[in-house]
């Protein structure tokens, strides 16, 4: 399942939750950003805004699931972070 965060994906994501469950069948999430690196930077400067950009997509995908799930544990239980 891909997600942008939008409200269409919110929406494509409780559907694909309810049909999971009623089915029994497992989802897997996809989320891919690429993170533009403006030149010049250093490579320790680009190491630290990288690990800054991958929590921040991260925890939106978090927070999606969790509203979309309306609970954390199901998240908790379910999600690799």
């Amino acid at each position: 399942m891909t997600t942008d965060f939008s409200a269409n994906s919110k929406a494509g994501l409780r559907f694909a939750l309810q049909l999971a469950s009623q089915y029994k069948f497992e989802l897997t999430f996809f989320h891919s950003y690429y993170v533009l690196i403006p030149t010049g930077w250093s490579n320790s400067k680009i190491s630290k805004y990288k690990k800054i950009e991958e929590k921040k997509y991260r925890t939106g995908l978090i927070v999606l699931l969790q509203r979309c799930t309306k609970t954390r544990e199901f998240v908790r239980q379910n999600l690799s972070v």
